[in-house]
C-alpha cells in the first residue's frame, strides 16, 4: 500500500498532518486530549512520502506516551493548569518537568493512581544512590509531593504515593554553613580587579540575601543609590520569591559598591545589571539543554574562586544563609529579614536562624 492509498483509506487528509509554508517541512500536530494541546512534532522532512510514513510511527508512539490518564498526559495538563492560573514561574514549571521526567524514566508511563509507597521509596533509595544531597532529594519530592496531591485532588489517585514515606532529613550542619564576616570579606577582597560580574554576585548575596536567579535577572531600575534601596520586582522572564515585590535596605557598604559598580560597566540600552552583553536566551526545544537557563551561568567561575580562596563548602546559597544570620546575630528582627528575603517568618526562623552558631552574638551584619 503507497503513501496516496493510505491517504485515500483515511477518506480525507490524514488528522494533524501538515506543511508549512515557509520551511516546507511536514509537521503533525497531536490531538487535544483532557484540555491539554501537545505541541507540533517536526517530521524532520519535506517528501510527503516519507511524511506519511513518520506520521504513524509517531502517532503511535505518542498515542502510548500520552495514552489517557497516564502519568505523562496528566503531567502536562498539571503543568498547563499550573501556568495558565499563574501559580509556577518558569523555573517552577522546567523543575517539575524535568523531576517528573526523571520518575517516569525510573518507575515508568503509567497510570497516576498505580503509584505506590513502594514505588516512592525505590526512587528515593535510586537517588540517594546516586550521591545526591538530602536537600537535593527534598527538593525533588517535593515537585512529586506537589504533583500528587494536585492528582488526589483531580480524582486521578485516592490517596499520595508519598504518605507513610519517611525522608532522609536535612542535617543542621547544612543551615550551619554560612560565612563569617571573616570569611565573607576573604572571599570579597580575592576577588581580581576585572571580576565585576563576579563582585556583584558575592555583593548582592552577601549584603541584600538575593538567590542566583535573583542575581542574574536583576534589573537596572531596581537599584535606588539615592534613596538606598533595592526594589525587586517581578518581570517577564523573572518571578521573585513569594512572586511578589520586595524592597531591601542598603548598607554603606553595598551602596558604596554600587554606585562605584555602575560607572564602571557600560551598560548602554540593557536593562540587566549583571553582564548587560548577555540577552535573554531562547527557550531550548530539547529537554534536558539548558544553555538558557541563565543568561550568563555564574556558577562555574563562582566554584573555581570560592575554591582558590579554600572555602570550597561555599555555595551560591550560602551568601543568602550569611545575609540571614549574620543580620540575626546582630539583632536585626526577624520579620525585617523575612520581608528583606521575601520568606514567611517561620521558613527564616527554621532555616536561617534556628541553627545558628552561638558564638559572636555581637557581630555585626555589615
Amino acid at each position: 500500500v503507497c503513501y496516496r492509498d493510505l491517504i485515500e483509506l483515511a477518506g480525507m487528509k490524514l488528522k494533524g498532518l501538515y506543511q508549512k509554508t515557509d520551511s516546507k517541512i511536514w509537521y503533525y500536530q497531536p490531538p487535544m486530549a483532557k484540555g491539554v494541546r501537545p505541541k507540533p512534532i517536526s517530521l524532520g522532512t519535506k517528501s510527503e512520502e516519507e511524511a506519511v510514513a513518520v506520521y504513524y510511527a509517531v502517532a503511535s508512539q505518542l498515542e502510548e506516551q500520552f495514552r489517557r490518564g497516564s502519568i505523562r498526559m496528566e503531567l502536562a495538563r498539571y503543568v498547563q493548569e499550573k501556568k495558565s492560573a499563574g501559580l509556577h514561574s518558569a523555573a517552577t514549571t522546567d523543575h517539575t518537568e524535568r523531576t517528573m521526567e526523571q520518575v517516569i524514566k525510573l518507575l515508568g508511563n503509567r497510570e497516576v493512581s498505580s503509584y505506590t509507597a513502594d514505588d516512592m521509596k525505590s526512587l528515593r533509595e535510586t537517588w540517594t544512590g546516586k550521591n545526591l544531597s538530602a536537600a537535593s532529594i527534598a527538593s525533588y519530592f517535593g515537585r512529586v509531593g506537589a504533583f500528587f496531591a494536585w492528582a488526589v485532588k483531580e480524582g486521578l489517585t485516592k490517596k499520595s504515593p508519598l504518605e507513610g514515606v519517611t525522608m532522609n532529613r536535612r542535617l543542621p550542619t547544612r543551615a550551619e554553613r554560612y560565612c563569617s564576616k571573616e570569611e565573607r570579606d576573604k572571599l570579597i577582597a580575592a576577588l581580581p580587579a576585572n571580576r565585576l560580574d563576579l563582585s556583584l554576585c558575592l555583593w548582592l548575596g552577601f549584603f541584600a540575601g538575593f538567590r542566583k536567579m535573583d542575581i542574574v535577572e536583576a534589573r537596572r531600575d531596581w537599584i535606588d543609590l539615592e534613596g538606598g534601596v533595592i526594589t525587586v520586582r517581578p518581570t517577564e522572564t523573572y518571578a521573585p520569591k513569594g512572586k511578589k515585590a520586595r524592597r531591601i535596605r542598603m548598607s554603606p557598604r553595598l551602596k558604596e559598591f554600587l554606585k562605584l559598580y555602575m560607572e564602571s560597566i557600560d551598560f548602554k540600552d540593557s536593562v540587566y545589571l549583571l553582564r548587560p552583553d548577555r540577552k535573554q536566551g531562547r527557550k531550548q526545544k530539547k529537554r534536558g539543554k539548558k544553555a538558557w537557563r541563565y543568561r550568563w551561568d555564574p556558577r562555574r567561575p563562582f566554584h573555581d574562586h570560592v575554591t582558590a580562596a579554600g572555602l570550597e563548602w561555599v555555595g551560591f546559597h550560602t551568601l543568602r544563609h550569611t545575609f540571614a544570620t549574620l543580620h540575626a546575630l546582630a539583632g536585626t528582627p526577624l520579620t525585617t529579614i523575612a520581608k528583606e528575603l521575601g520568606d514567611q517568618y517561620k521558613v527564616v526562623y527554621e532555616n536561617y536562624v534556628g541553627y545558628t552558631r552561638h558564638d559572636n552574638h555581637s557581630a555585626a551584619a555589615d
